[in-house]
This record gives C-alpha cells, structure tokens and sequence, in this order.
C-alpha cells in the first residue's frame, strides 16, 4: 500500500437490504461517521451518517447529522434524486436507522 494513502475507520459501515412491501426493494449503504470524517463533510464534527441507495445508479449520496430530528421525503427528492414512493420509503428507513422522526409530506 502507498505511503501517502491513510485509511482510518471512523464509524461502521452497514448495507441494509429494505423490502417494505410496495414491490420495491431498496439495497441501501449506511456509513456513521464522526470527528474529522463529518467535518469534511459539512457536518462540524457531529456524529452523522452517510446514506446511498446502491441499487439506483443515478441516486446520490445523503449526509444525516445527528443533530437533524426529523427526516422529511421531500429531503430525499431534492438530496438523493429519489422521487415518490421512493423518497418516502426511503425517508422512513433513514428514520428508522437514524433515530430521527419520519415527517411525511402533509
């Protein structure tokens, strides 16, 4: 390995395989990060998570600080470029996985 390449572990790192019954299945990658790791991130040191839906290749990745308490669907439409029922399954898991509290579109 090179030298100049410094790789160090600042959280856990699950993939999570989400069926929530609307006939879509959702292969999602979640990363907690802290410290320095969530700082380069926009995040300022606080604990937080980084969200990829890995089975949609146009889909972009999430950044969830800890310090967020709700997680609204329109989020995840403007964030992650998911729509719809996407967005709102979606919106539910990062809840789910977070601690946050899932605000539906009203």
């Amino acid at each position: 390995m090179n030298d100049a390449i410094k790789v160090r572990a600042t959280g856990t790192m699950e993939v999570i395989d989400y069926q929530p019954g609307n006939g879509t299945r959702y292969l999602v990658q979640v990363v907690e990060v802290d410290g320095a790791a969530s700082k380069m991130m926009g995040m300022g040191g606080a604990k937080g998570w980084v969200i990829t839906h890995l089975n949609n290749p146009r889909s972009k990745t999430f950044t969830f600080p800890s310090y967020c308490q709700w997680v609204f669907p329109h989020e995840i439409v403007d964030k992650m470029d998911e729509g719809g029922v996407d967005a709102d399954a979606l919106a539910k898991l990062i809840a789910h996985v977070t601690g946050a509290e899932y605000a539906g579109d009203n």
